[in-house]
Protein backbone atom coordinates (compact mmCIF):
# COMPACT_ATOMS: atom_id res chain seq x y z
CA UNK A 1 0.00 0.00 0.00
CA UNK A 2 1.40 3.98 -0.68
CA UNK A 3 0.34 7.18 -0.28
CA UNK A 4 -0.44 7.99 -3.90
CA UNK A 5 -2.33 5.03 -4.23
CA UNK A 6 -4.55 6.07 -1.50
CA UNK A 7 -5.15 9.96 -2.22
CA UNK A 8 -4.88 9.90 -6.34
CA UNK A 9 -6.03 6.20 -7.47
CA UNK A 10 -8.52 5.82 -5.28
CA UNK A 11 -10.27 9.09 -6.67
CA UNK A 12 -9.57 8.62 -9.98
CA UNK A 13 -11.27 5.38 -10.20
CA UNK A 14 -13.89 6.61 -8.24
CA UNK A 15 -14.22 9.47 -10.86
CA UNK A 16 -14.00 6.56 -13.53
CA UNK A 17 -16.95 4.60 -11.94
CA UNK A 18 -19.59 7.58 -11.30
CA UNK A 19 -19.08 8.49 -15.09
CA UNK A 20 -20.47 4.89 -15.68
CA UNK A 21 -23.06 5.70 -13.88
CA UNK A 22 -23.79 9.29 -13.71
CA UNK A 23 -27.59 8.63 -14.24
CA UNK A 24 -28.09 8.22 -11.10
CA UNK A 25 -27.13 11.48 -10.04
CA UNK A 26 -28.11 11.41 -6.11
CA UNK A 27 -25.85 8.22 -5.50
CA UNK A 28 -23.15 9.55 -7.03
CA UNK A 29 -23.11 12.75 -5.25
CA UNK A 30 -23.42 10.57 -1.62
CA UNK A 31 -20.37 8.26 -2.90
CA UNK A 32 -18.46 11.75 -3.94
CA UNK A 33 -19.00 13.03 -0.77
CA UNK A 34 -18.44 10.31 1.38
CA UNK A 35 -15.19 9.06 -0.74
CA UNK A 36 -13.89 12.58 -0.57
CA UNK A 37 -14.41 12.64 2.82
CA UNK A 38 -13.08 9.55 4.18
CA UNK A 39 -9.76 10.76 2.02
CA UNK A 40 -9.33 13.36 4.70
CA UNK A 41 -10.17 11.62 7.52
CA UNK A 42 -7.57 9.05 6.33
CA UNK A 43 -4.84 11.55 5.59
CA UNK A 44 -5.66 13.04 9.41
CA UNK A 45 -4.87 10.21 10.60
CA UNK A 46 -2.82 7.50 8.60
CA UNK A 47 1.00 8.38 8.88
CA UNK A 48 3.03 8.05 6.18
CA UNK A 49 6.57 5.90 6.24
CA UNK A 50 5.66 4.31 9.44
CA UNK A 51 4.29 0.97 10.65
CA UNK A 52 0.71 1.39 11.13
CA UNK A 53 -1.08 -1.54 13.55
CA UNK A 54 -4.66 -1.82 13.43
CA UNK A 55 -4.77 -4.97 16.12
CA UNK A 56 -3.14 -8.42 14.77
CA UNK A 57 -2.33 -6.16 11.40
CA UNK A 58 0.41 -4.06 10.73
CA UNK A 59 1.19 -2.61 7.59
CA UNK A 60 3.27 0.61 5.95
CA UNK A 61 2.23 3.08 3.93
CA UNK A 62 4.89 3.60 1.39
CA UNK A 63 5.25 7.51 -0.17
CA UNK A 64 6.21 6.54 -3.64
CA UNK A 65 4.06 5.23 -6.41
CA UNK A 66 5.71 4.96 -9.75
CA UNK A 67 4.13 4.72 -13.20
CA UNK A 68 5.61 5.00 -16.54
CA UNK A 69 8.85 6.00 -15.32
CA UNK A 70 7.56 9.12 -13.40
CA UNK A 71 7.20 9.01 -9.76
CA UNK A 72 4.25 10.34 -7.31
CA UNK A 73 5.65 11.08 -4.05
CA UNK A 74 3.70 12.29 -1.00
CA UNK A 75 4.70 12.17 2.58
CA UNK A 76 3.91 12.44 5.83
CA UNK A 77 4.19 16.81 5.88
CA UNK A 78 1.66 17.02 3.00
CA UNK A 79 -0.86 15.30 4.57
CA UNK A 80 -2.99 18.34 6.29
CA UNK A 81 -2.86 20.08 2.72
CA UNK A 82 -4.63 16.30 1.71
CA UNK A 83 -7.05 16.90 4.77
CA UNK A 84 -7.64 20.27 3.04
CA UNK A 85 -8.36 19.33 -0.48
CA UNK A 86 -10.31 16.58 0.10
CA UNK A 87 -12.03 18.38 2.89
CA UNK A 88 -13.17 21.18 0.80
CA UNK A 89 -14.06 18.77 -2.15
CA UNK A 90 -16.64 17.25 0.32
CA UNK A 91 -17.86 19.96 1.01
CA UNK A 92 -18.52 21.11 -2.50
CA UNK A 93 -20.20 18.10 -3.53
CA UNK A 94 -22.29 17.57 -0.90
CA UNK A 95 -23.51 21.02 -1.73
CA UNK A 96 -24.31 19.46 -5.17
CA UNK A 97 -27.92 18.79 -4.57
CA UNK A 98 -29.41 21.80 -3.39
CA UNK A 99 -27.35 23.72 -6.06
CA UNK A 100 -28.37 21.57 -9.11
CA UNK A 101 -26.51 21.88 -12.41
CA UNK A 102 -24.87 18.77 -14.30
CA UNK A 103 -25.17 15.33 -13.37
CA UNK A 104 -21.28 15.26 -14.30
CA UNK A 105 -20.47 17.90 -11.41
CA UNK A 106 -19.14 15.29 -9.10
CA UNK A 107 -17.72 12.54 -10.87
CA UNK A 108 -15.42 14.90 -12.75
CA UNK A 109 -15.26 17.07 -9.97
CA UNK A 110 -13.53 13.90 -7.91
CA UNK A 111 -11.34 13.69 -10.79
CA UNK A 112 -9.95 17.33 -11.41
CA UNK A 113 -9.38 17.10 -7.56
CA UNK A 114 -7.50 13.78 -8.52
CA UNK A 115 -5.61 15.17 -11.27
CA UNK A 116 -4.83 18.44 -9.56
CA UNK A 117 -2.95 16.29 -6.65
CA UNK A 118 -1.81 14.75 -8.76
CA UNK A 119 -0.07 17.59 -9.92
CA UNK A 120 1.74 18.84 -6.40
CA UNK A 121 3.54 15.60 -6.15
CA UNK A 122 4.76 14.28 -9.83
CA UNK A 123 8.63 13.51 -9.78
CA UNK A 124 9.96 15.40 -11.91
CA UNK A 125 7.78 18.38 -11.24
CA UNK A 126 7.46 19.83 -14.54
CA UNK A 127 5.06 17.27 -15.61
CA UNK A 128 2.44 19.01 -13.61
CA UNK A 129 1.88 21.33 -16.19
CA UNK A 130 0.62 18.83 -18.32
CA UNK A 131 -1.57 16.88 -15.70
CA UNK A 132 -2.67 20.47 -14.79
CA UNK A 133 -3.90 21.01 -18.71
CA UNK A 134 -5.80 17.36 -18.23
CA UNK A 135 -7.12 18.69 -15.27
CA UNK A 136 -8.43 21.67 -17.36
CA UNK A 137 -9.59 19.69 -19.89
CA UNK A 138 -11.80 17.54 -17.87
CA UNK A 139 -13.21 20.12 -16.39
CA UNK A 140 -14.16 22.02 -19.83
CA UNK A 141 -18.31 19.88 -19.57
CA UNK A 142 -18.90 21.47 -16.32
CA UNK A 143 -18.86 24.82 -17.08
CA UNK A 144 -20.17 24.32 -20.53
CA UNK A 145 -23.61 23.00 -21.76
CA UNK A 146 -23.59 20.08 -24.24
CA UNK A 147 -24.97 20.78 -27.10
CA UNK A 148 -24.70 24.83 -27.08
CA UNK A 149 -22.31 26.87 -28.74
CA UNK A 150 -18.93 27.65 -25.95
CA UNK A 151 -18.90 30.94 -25.23
CA UNK A 152 -16.27 33.68 -25.42
CA UNK A 153 -15.26 32.83 -21.64
CA UNK A 154 -14.82 28.73 -22.16
CA UNK A 155 -12.68 29.54 -25.27
CA UNK A 156 -10.46 32.24 -23.62
CA UNK A 157 -10.34 29.81 -20.55
CA UNK A 158 -9.66 26.85 -22.39
CA UNK A 159 -7.14 28.89 -25.06
CA UNK A 160 -5.35 30.86 -22.01
CA UNK A 161 -4.57 27.27 -19.47
CA UNK A 162 -3.18 25.51 -23.07
CA UNK A 163 -0.93 28.00 -23.93
CA UNK A 164 0.31 27.84 -20.34
CA UNK A 165 1.89 24.67 -20.65
CA UNK A 166 4.29 25.11 -23.53
CA UNK A 167 5.95 28.04 -21.62
CA UNK A 168 6.27 26.21 -18.79
CA UNK A 169 7.72 23.32 -19.90
CA UNK A 170 10.21 25.39 -21.77
CA UNK A 171 11.25 27.42 -18.65
CA UNK A 172 11.95 24.56 -16.65
CA UNK A 173 14.27 23.06 -19.32
CA UNK A 174 16.00 26.51 -19.98
CA UNK A 175 16.35 26.63 -16.10
CA UNK A 176 17.72 23.46 -16.21
CA UNK A 177 20.57 25.47 -18.43
CA UNK A 178 21.15 27.93 -15.95
CA UNK A 179 21.52 25.78 -13.28
CA UNK A 180 24.41 24.30 -15.47
CA UNK A 181 25.68 27.81 -16.29
CA UNK A 182 24.80 30.31 -12.91
CA UNK A 183 26.36 33.34 -15.12
CA UNK A 184 24.35 32.88 -18.13
CA UNK A 185 22.15 36.10 -17.38
CA UNK A 186 20.37 35.56 -20.82
CA UNK A 187 19.46 32.64 -20.17
CA UNK A 188 18.50 33.12 -16.65
CA UNK A 189 16.09 36.46 -18.34
CA UNK A 190 14.87 34.39 -21.17
CA UNK A 191 13.92 31.33 -18.14
CA UNK A 192 11.99 34.84 -15.94
CA UNK A 193 10.22 35.70 -18.71
CA UNK A 194 9.07 32.68 -20.04
CA UNK A 195 8.01 31.49 -15.80
CA UNK A 196 6.26 34.79 -15.86
CA UNK A 197 3.85 34.31 -18.61
CA UNK A 198 3.62 30.51 -18.09
CA UNK A 199 2.26 31.40 -14.30
CA UNK A 200 0.09 34.50 -15.23
CA UNK A 201 -1.67 32.43 -18.38
CA UNK A 202 -2.33 29.51 -15.71
CA UNK A 203 -3.97 31.80 -12.93
CA UNK A 204 -5.49 34.35 -15.17
CA UNK A 205 -3.27 37.24 -14.38
CA UNK A 206 -3.58 40.88 -15.85
CA UNK A 207 -4.07 40.78 -18.89
CA UNK A 208 -5.04 37.57 -19.13
CA UNK A 209 -7.76 37.64 -16.88
CA UNK A 210 -10.96 38.68 -18.97
CA UNK A 211 -11.59 35.18 -19.02
CA UNK A 212 -12.84 34.79 -15.30
CA UNK A 213 -15.40 37.19 -15.12
CA UNK A 214 -16.69 35.65 -18.39
CA UNK A 215 -16.92 32.13 -17.39
CA UNK A 216 -18.48 33.40 -14.37
CA UNK A 217 -21.16 34.71 -16.21
CA UNK A 218 -22.29 31.91 -18.54
CA UNK A 219 -21.29 28.99 -16.55
CA UNK A 220 -23.42 27.10 -13.90
CA UNK A 221 -22.29 29.38 -10.53
CA UNK A 222 -21.92 26.74 -8.55
CA UNK A 223 -19.52 24.61 -10.95
CA UNK A 224 -17.82 27.71 -12.13
CA UNK A 225 -16.68 28.38 -8.25
CA UNK A 226 -15.08 25.48 -7.92
CA UNK A 227 -12.90 25.62 -10.60
CA UNK A 228 -12.01 28.88 -9.80
CA UNK A 229 -11.09 27.54 -6.52
CA UNK A 230 -9.62 24.21 -7.08
CA UNK A 231 -7.63 25.26 -10.08
CA UNK A 232 -6.12 28.53 -8.76
CA UNK A 233 -4.85 26.42 -5.71
CA UNK A 234 -3.11 23.99 -7.47
CA UNK A 235 -1.53 25.95 -10.05
CA UNK A 236 -0.43 28.44 -6.59
CA UNK A 237 0.99 25.57 -5.07
CA UNK A 238 2.70 24.48 -8.10
CA UNK A 239 4.16 28.06 -8.03
CA UNK A 240 5.52 27.23 -4.80
CA UNK A 241 6.85 24.11 -5.61
CA UNK A 242 8.47 25.45 -8.42
CA UNK A 243 10.16 28.30 -6.32
CA UNK A 244 11.35 25.55 -3.58
CA UNK A 245 12.88 23.73 -6.70
CA UNK A 246 14.60 26.89 -8.42
CA UNK A 247 15.57 28.45 -4.52
CA UNK A 248 17.56 31.07 -6.09
CA UNK A 249 14.14 32.44 -7.59
CA UNK A 250 13.44 33.56 -3.38
CA UNK A 251 16.03 36.54 -3.62
CA UNK A 252 15.04 37.89 -6.96
CA UNK A 253 14.49 41.08 -6.82
CA UNK A 254 12.67 40.44 -10.49
CA UNK A 255 10.20 37.52 -9.04
CA UNK A 256 9.47 40.52 -5.99
CA UNK A 257 8.82 43.27 -8.72
CA UNK A 258 6.63 40.80 -11.08
CA UNK A 259 4.06 39.50 -7.70
CA UNK A 260 4.04 42.83 -6.52
CA UNK A 261 2.86 44.83 -10.09
CA UNK A 262 0.86 41.41 -11.01
CA UNK A 263 -1.04 41.35 -7.46
CA UNK A 264 -1.47 45.77 -7.39
CA UNK A 265 -2.88 45.39 -11.17
CA UNK A 266 -5.41 42.42 -9.95
CA UNK A 267 -6.65 43.76 -6.94
CA UNK A 268 -7.51 47.42 -9.01
CA UNK A 269 -9.06 45.20 -11.81
CA UNK A 270 -11.18 43.37 -9.25
CA UNK A 271 -11.97 45.96 -6.92
CA UNK A 272 -13.08 48.45 -10.42
CA UNK A 273 -14.58 45.51 -12.17
CA UNK A 274 -16.83 44.52 -9.13
CA UNK A 275 -17.63 48.21 -7.98
CA UNK A 276 -19.39 48.77 -11.53
CA UNK A 277 -20.82 45.32 -12.40
CA UNK A 278 -24.55 44.34 -13.00
CA UNK A 279 -24.29 40.79 -12.77
CA UNK A 280 -23.83 38.64 -10.09
CA UNK A 281 -21.85 36.16 -11.96
CA UNK A 282 -19.74 38.64 -13.03
CA UNK A 283 -19.65 39.94 -9.56
CA UNK A 284 -18.60 36.77 -8.44
CA UNK A 285 -15.84 36.52 -11.54
CA UNK A 286 -14.22 39.87 -10.06
CA UNK A 287 -14.46 38.58 -6.40
CA UNK A 288 -12.04 36.10 -7.72
CA UNK A 289 -9.60 38.67 -9.59
CA UNK A 290 -9.24 39.86 -6.65
CA UNK A 291 -8.76 36.86 -4.55
CA UNK A 292 -5.70 35.98 -7.28
CA UNK A 293 -4.40 39.27 -6.84
CA UNK A 294 -4.50 39.01 -2.97
CA UNK A 295 -2.70 35.53 -3.12
CA UNK A 296 -0.01 37.09 -5.38
CA UNK A 297 0.61 39.80 -2.63
CA UNK A 298 0.67 36.95 0.64
CA UNK A 299 3.24 35.22 -1.69
CA UNK A 300 5.15 38.22 -2.50
CA UNK A 301 5.86 38.59 1.41
CA UNK A 302 8.15 35.44 1.81
CA UNK A 303 10.32 36.41 -1.46
CA UNK A 304 12.88 39.18 -2.23
CA UNK A 305 16.38 39.64 -1.09
CA UNK A 306 15.83 39.60 2.65
CA UNK A 307 13.12 36.65 1.93
CA UNK A 308 11.17 35.69 5.06
CA UNK A 309 9.48 32.53 4.29
CA UNK A 310 7.54 32.03 7.37
CA UNK A 311 5.17 35.12 5.89
CA UNK A 312 4.38 32.62 3.21
CA UNK A 313 1.88 31.11 5.53
CA UNK A 314 -0.78 34.53 5.55
CA UNK A 315 -0.86 32.75 1.96
CA UNK A 316 -2.35 29.21 3.34
CA UNK A 317 -4.41 31.13 5.95
CA UNK A 318 -6.33 32.67 2.80
CA UNK A 319 -7.45 29.19 1.77
CA UNK A 320 -10.23 28.21 4.24
CA UNK A 321 -12.17 31.63 3.86
CA UNK A 322 -11.94 31.16 0.66
CA UNK A 323 -13.27 27.72 -0.08
CA UNK A 324 -15.82 28.35 2.02
CA UNK A 325 -17.43 32.34 0.59
CA UNK A 326 -16.97 30.94 -3.23
CA UNK A 327 -18.68 27.59 -2.22
CA UNK A 328 -21.70 30.01 -0.57
CA UNK A 329 -21.01 32.38 -3.33
CA UNK A 330 -21.57 29.87 -5.86
CA UNK A 331 -24.90 27.93 -4.19
CA UNK A 332 -26.48 31.49 -3.57
CA UNK A 333 -26.72 32.88 -6.98
CA UNK A 334 -27.19 29.28 -8.36
CA UNK A 335 -30.42 29.55 -6.49
CA UNK A 336 -30.97 32.85 -7.60
CA UNK A 337 -30.25 32.25 -11.13
CA UNK A 338 -32.69 29.23 -10.84
CA UNK A 339 -35.50 31.07 -9.45
CA UNK A 340 -35.51 34.65 -11.52
CA UNK A 341 -34.13 33.33 -15.01
CA UNK A 342 -30.86 35.19 -15.20
CA UNK A 343 -28.24 36.60 -13.07
CA UNK A 344 -28.50 40.44 -13.67
CA UNK A 345 -29.60 43.04 -11.22
CA UNK A 346 -32.94 43.65 -12.65
CA UNK A 347 -34.01 40.56 -12.68
CA UNK A 348 -32.64 40.36 -8.77
CA UNK A 349 -34.55 42.60 -7.45
CA UNK A 350 -37.70 40.96 -4.61
CA UNK A 351 -34.63 38.10 -3.99
CA UNK A 352 -34.79 39.25 -0.61
CA UNK A 353 -38.40 38.63 0.13
CA UNK A 354 -38.81 35.34 -2.11
CA UNK A 355 -35.15 33.49 -1.33
CA UNK A 356 -33.78 35.08 1.98
CA UNK A 357 -31.48 32.18 2.45
CA UNK A 358 -29.57 32.82 -0.54
CA UNK A 359 -29.47 36.68 0.05
CA UNK A 360 -27.65 35.79 3.70
CA UNK A 361 -25.87 33.48 1.97
CA UNK A 362 -24.36 35.83 -0.63
CA UNK A 363 -24.04 38.69 1.48
CA UNK A 364 -22.04 36.82 4.01
CA UNK A 365 -19.90 35.20 1.51
CA UNK A 366 -19.22 38.81 0.25
CA UNK A 367 -18.46 39.98 3.42
CA UNK A 368 -15.77 37.29 3.76
CA UNK A 369 -13.93 37.72 0.46
CA UNK A 370 -13.57 41.79 1.41
CA UNK A 371 -12.30 40.36 4.47
CA UNK A 372 -14.80 42.64 6.57
CA UNK A 373 -14.56 42.15 10.45
CA UNK A 374 -16.11 39.43 12.39
CA UNK A 375 -15.95 37.42 8.86
CA UNK A 376 -14.01 34.17 8.63
CA UNK A 377 -11.72 36.42 5.92
CA UNK A 378 -10.90 38.85 8.50
CA UNK A 379 -7.88 37.10 10.36
CA UNK A 380 -6.22 36.33 7.25
CA UNK A 381 -6.87 39.80 5.64
CA UNK A 382 -5.47 41.39 8.46
CA UNK A 383 -2.48 39.49 8.75
CA UNK A 384 -2.02 40.17 4.79
CA UNK A 385 -2.34 44.07 5.42
CA UNK A 386 -0.42 44.45 8.51
CA UNK A 387 2.35 42.66 6.29
CA UNK A 388 1.97 44.95 2.75
CA UNK A 389 1.84 47.69 5.32
CA UNK A 390 5.33 47.18 6.57
CA UNK A 391 6.95 46.31 3.57
CA UNK A 392 4.71 47.64 0.58
CA UNK A 393 2.97 50.53 1.49
CA UNK A 394 1.75 51.66 -1.77
CA UNK A 395 0.65 48.43 -2.82
CA UNK A 396 -0.87 47.63 0.75
CA UNK A 397 -3.44 50.81 -0.47
CA UNK A 398 -4.21 48.62 -3.41
CA UNK A 399 -5.38 45.68 -1.86
CA UNK A 400 -7.42 48.09 0.83
CA UNK A 401 -9.14 50.10 -2.09
CA UNK A 402 -9.89 46.14 -4.23
CA UNK A 403 -11.57 45.00 -0.96
CA UNK A 404 -13.57 48.51 -0.65
CA UNK A 405 -14.32 48.00 -4.47
CA UNK A 406 -16.04 44.85 -3.94
CA UNK A 407 -17.69 45.89 -0.33
CA UNK A 408 -19.43 48.50 -2.67
CA UNK A 409 -20.47 46.02 -5.49
CA UNK A 410 -22.00 43.88 -2.74
CA UNK A 411 -23.78 47.08 -1.61
CA UNK A 412 -25.23 47.71 -4.57
CA UNK A 413 -26.42 44.39 -4.43
CA UNK A 414 -27.70 44.50 -1.35
CA UNK A 415 -29.85 47.88 -2.41
CA UNK A 416 -31.38 45.46 -5.17
CA UNK A 417 -31.99 42.74 -3.62
CA UNK A 418 -33.89 44.25 -0.68
CA UNK A 419 -35.95 46.34 -3.11
CA UNK A 420 -39.72 45.25 -4.43
CA UNK A 421 -40.03 43.32 -7.57
CA UNK A 422 -42.72 44.79 -9.03
CA UNK A 423 -45.44 42.66 -9.60
CA UNK A 424 -43.61 39.25 -8.22
CA UNK A 425 -45.37 37.22 -5.64
CA UNK A 426 -43.07 37.03 -2.71
CA UNK A 427 -43.73 33.88 -1.45
CA UNK A 428 -40.60 32.21 -0.35
CA UNK A 429 -39.03 29.43 -3.12
CA UNK A 430 -36.03 27.80 -1.34
CA UNK A 431 -36.47 24.07 -0.41
CA UNK A 432 -36.01 23.10 2.85
CA UNK A 433 -31.86 21.37 2.20
CA UNK A 434 -31.27 25.00 0.71
CA UNK A 435 -32.03 26.49 3.27
CA UNK A 436 -30.36 24.59 5.57
CA UNK A 437 -26.92 24.33 3.69
CA UNK A 438 -26.90 28.40 3.27
CA UNK A 439 -27.86 28.76 6.75
CA UNK A 440 -25.12 26.72 8.00
CA UNK A 441 -22.52 27.93 5.78
CA UNK A 442 -23.39 31.27 6.25
CA UNK A 443 -22.96 30.75 10.08
CA UNK A 444 -19.89 29.03 9.51
CA UNK A 445 -18.24 32.17 7.80
CA UNK A 446 -19.14 34.03 11.09
CA UNK A 447 -18.04 31.31 13.71
CA UNK A 448 -14.77 30.90 12.54
CA UNK A 449 -14.36 34.87 12.28
CA UNK A 450 -15.35 35.41 15.56
CA UNK A 451 -13.31 32.28 16.75
CA UNK A 452 -10.35 32.02 14.21
CA UNK A 453 -7.81 30.17 17.37
CA UNK A 454 -9.45 27.06 16.46
CA UNK A 455 -9.12 27.10 12.74
CA UNK A 456 -6.05 29.28 11.53
CA UNK A 457 -3.53 27.93 13.48
CA UNK A 458 -3.83 24.36 11.63
CA UNK A 459 -3.54 26.71 8.33
CA UNK A 460 -0.11 27.56 9.71
CA UNK A 461 1.11 24.77 10.60
CA UNK A 462 -0.21 22.93 6.79
CA UNK A 463 2.19 25.78 5.24
CA UNK A 464 5.26 25.10 8.04
CA UNK A 465 4.88 21.38 7.33
CA UNK A 466 4.18 21.53 3.08
CA UNK A 467 6.61 24.28 3.02
CA UNK A 468 9.26 22.53 5.04
CA UNK A 469 9.67 25.55 7.26
CA UNK A 470 11.15 23.96 10.02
Amino acid sequence: MNAPLIWIGIPAVTALVLLLFSRWRQTGIIVGTLVSSILALLAWVMPVGEIVRLGPLAFQVSSTLTILGRQMIIESSDRLLLVFIYLGSAFWFAGTRVAGGSALFVPLGIGVSALLTGALFVEPFLYAAIIIELAVLASIPLVHTAGESPGRGVLRFLTFQTFAMPFILFSGWILSGVEANPGDTALGAAAAVLTALGFGLLLGVFPFNSWIPMLAEEAQPYASAYIFFILSLAVSLFGLNFLERYNWFYTSPWLLIYLRLSGFLMVVAGGLGAMFQRNLGRLMGYAVTLEVGLSLLAISLGVGAEANRPALSVFFTLLLPRVLSLGIMGLAIAIIRTHTGGMDFDQSRGVFQRLPYAWFGLFAATLTLVGFPLTAGFPAHLALWQGLAAQFPLVNYAALFGSMGLLFGGLRVLVVTLSDGSGVDNQPLESRGQRLFLAIGGLALFVIGLFPQWFFPALVRMATLYLRLE
